[in-house]
């Protein structure tokens, strides 16, 4: 950044709940300079100075017009290793949770100054949940106005605190196709005169310009 003390622009994409793992996680990054070396080279630096527990899987550049990893995000997959003494009556809860046309959960929230409960309708959000053996995983709608915590969610739907729902591990954050890269000629820098018209368009420039005040007109090119 630009301010009085220079940070690294570095955007992080859809929050992720607070004590659970990331296995393929987004984030936006600015660079001052491009870095010398192929994508390779960038990634063993990046790791070398990664901390424990942060690893970077790949890396994609993109213009600067490019819609923020965030708002592009619509999708979140959740693991969830369920407890062996709670298997029976987790599948049972399930299957009624899915089976439901609609599902509500209570959220704290405020109205004229005092604290109250809400309810929040939660059940169109979830587009699948299915069992690979002991392991709940699941497909969660997700953008930047539904922050939905996946152990408020499961917990709600087992009928337990969210605090005991531990393990949970994002597997991925899906996004939308960058409809800005599909039309990117609309965000392309305009030329704005005939002089920067010639600058750019570099020495094979057939313009002409005529000066009224001259005999002869001026080529560019």
């Amino acid at each position: 950044g630009l301010g009085k003390i220079p940070r690294p622009l570095v955007t992080l994409g859809h929050p992720l709940a607070i004590g659970c793992e990331g296995l393929e996680e987004w984030a936006d990054a600015v660079l001052q300079h491009r870095p010398e070396g192929d994508r390779g080279t960038w990634l063993h630096a990046l790791n070398q100075a990664a901390p424990e527990g942060l690893a970077f899987g790949a890396l994609e550049a993109v213009p600067p017009y490019a819609t923020p990893v965030l708002e592009l995000a619509r999708e979140a997959h959740w693991a969830w290793p369920c407890p062996a003494d709670r298997g029976e009556n987790a599948r049972l809860l399930v299957a009624a949770f899915l089976a439901a046309a609609s599902f509500e959960l209570e959220k704290s929230g405020k109205a004229e100054g005092a604290k109250i409960l809400k309810k929040l309708e939660v059940r169109p959000l979830v587009k699948s949940m299915e069992w690979d053996e002991h392991t709940l995983v699941s497909v969660v709608h997700i953008s930047p106005s539904d922050a939905l915590n996946p152990r408020k969610l499961l917990g709600g739907i087992l009928g337990l605190p969210p605090e005991q729902m531990q393990g949970l591990v994002r597997l991925r954050v899906v996004l939308a196709e960058d409809p800005r890269l599909l039309q990117a000629e609309k965000f392309e820098p305009k030329l704005k005169n005939i002089f920067e018209d010639a600058v750019l368009l570099g020495a094979g420039s057939n313009l002409l310009l005529v000066d009224e005040d001259e005999d002869e007109p001026l080529i560019l090119g």
